[in-house]
């Protein structure tokens, strides 16, 4: 029995001791691996699929940079895709491998994610962008729905909205690529309508709208001036209306025009004018303030207002008047050759007067043309650039021309003193009769210098 324990003791003791080689043989194994990979990644290694294993920091680094700088973004176009280098437009930073270093776990590698800063760069991008012709030409355009009036139906039809391939613009292409890069999405396709243009009136916007637009269908502006009519109709002006969503407008260059036109036809100041005085005398005159101006302005908006109303308008056009529209009743008529003032007051003659008008020379001439009374003054003192005269009375009708009494420095009237010895251009008069015109006349009175 003592012999069999002992045998088994011995079994036992030359098996441990065996042990302990291989335990041993293991652990220096062991630390020579570790230490063989102190400065290295463990095989297997791998950072976003990139093979590190058995490399250093440096070398890790250098490889992941050269990854970098051989990856390609790729945009898919209506023609050929575009190709650039990530280097092209963006810079890399590696913090990811010492990182992984420090915490490289034990013994075997592992797949990492590169944690490392890549940093693209959108005004890089925008410029390369810029200069690539396939993402700008030949592109069909996005358009908004819109309406016009049709005139062989005489009525407002709606054109739908066109879903174009034209991106919205520049600076919008480059932020959405900019956002799938940043996600690490380096093949990219911009041919679809996320980065396209989108009409923003669809067909489906323009339908109330239209409605409103035909209300103003058959509709008729008649403006009236004195015994004229001017008459516009909605084959006038619907061609020129357009909607922006529900707002609607009036093209405004086409009533600028409009306007303008009719001014030409409807203005009297300053143009060629006939008029039968009181006594039954024509007067043609032309030349001179007297008259009225379309206040275009004023007319203008009120148009707009007219067609926008949606109804039918009868109205006055809006005048500004330059004198009284008496030239039938109360009227004073200047005869230069005969150097008469012939006044007519509610129809009647109530002067008829001999005068000296201005001498004549282009300095001091009286001016032709068919003017009115715009100031008065009694007494008032005349002023020139050699003179300074009082007078009892004074009604300018002119500039500087006016009635005036003269008997202070005058003796006589009348006849051809004006040719050599005429005034600086007002109507010398007699006391009484300049009295007459300044008691009888009020500011507003035409004056007829022919």
């Amino acid at each position: 029995m003592k012999y069999d324990l002992l045998k088994y003791s011995e079994v036992s003791m030359k098996k441990s001791y065996i042990a302990a080689i291989a335990a041993g043989a293991v652990v220096i194994a062991l630390g020579a691996y570790i230490y063989s990979y102190r400065d290295k990644y463990y095989p297997g290694t791998t950072i976003d699929n990139i093979n590190v294993g058995g490399l250093t920091v440096a070398k890790a680094e250098k490889k992941l940079q050269e990854h970098f700088s051989d990856t390609k973004v790729t945009i898919k176009t209506s023609g050929e895709p575009l190709t650039v280098n990530i280097s092209d437009i963006a810079t890399y930073s590696s913090s990811t491998a010492k990182d992984i270093m420090k915490n490289k776990g034990f013994l075997v590698g592992k797949d990492y994610k590169d944690k490392s800063s890549i940093t693209f760069d959108s005004n890089k991008l925008s410029d390369y962008l810029k200069k690539q012709n396939v993402l700008w030409q030949n592109r069909t355009n996005t358009a908004d729905a819109s309406s016009s009036y049709d005139a062989s139906s005489k009525k407002f039809v709606i054109h739908k909205e066109v879903y174009g391939n034209e991106f919205t613009s520049l600076e919008s292409l480059t932020k959405e690529i900019m956002t799938e890069l940043n996600n690490k999405n380096y093949n990219i396709n911009v041919e679809t309508s996320k980065y396209y243009k989108q009409p923003a009136v669809k067909s489906t916007d323009m339908e109330e709208t239209v409605k409103t637009l035909n209300n103003y269908v058959g509709k008729t502006i008649t403006l009236k001036d004195d015994n004229q009519t001017y008459t516009l109709t909605s084959d006038d002006y619907a061609p020129h209306l357009s909607a922006q969503g529900k707002e609607i407008s009036v093209d405004e260059s086409w009533i600028k025009n409009y306007v303008a036109s009719l001014a030409s036809k409807v203005n009297t100041r300053g143009k060629a004018t006939s008029f039968t005085a009181p006594n039954g005398q024509v007067i043609n005159v032309k030349g001179g303030t007297y008259g009225k101006v379309l206040s275009t302005k004023t007319e203008r908006e009120q148009i707009k207002q007219d067609i926008l109303s949606g109804k039918d308008v009868t109205r006055n056009l809006n005048f500004t008047s330059y004198g009284n529209k008496t030239l039938n009743s109360d009227v004073i008529i200047v005869n230069i050759a005969a150097q008469t003032v012939t006044a007519f007051k509610n129809g009647q003659q109530i002067l008829n007067a001999s005068v000296v008008t201005g001498k004549m020379t282009p300095d001091r001439m009286t001016d032709y043309g068919l003017y009115y009374i715009f100031h008065k003054r009694s007494p008032a003192v005349l002023k020139g650039d050699d003179y300074q005269t009082p007078v009892n009375f004074f009604a300018a009708f002119h500039n500087g021309e006016g009635f005036h009494d003269a008997d202070g420095w005058r003796k006589a009237y009348g006849g051809n003193i004006y040719i050599n010895s005429g005034s600086h251009g007002c109507v010398n008069m007699r006391y009484n009769d300049a009295k007459t015109i300044y008691d009888n006349f009020a500011i507003g009175t035409p004056v007829a210098v022919i």
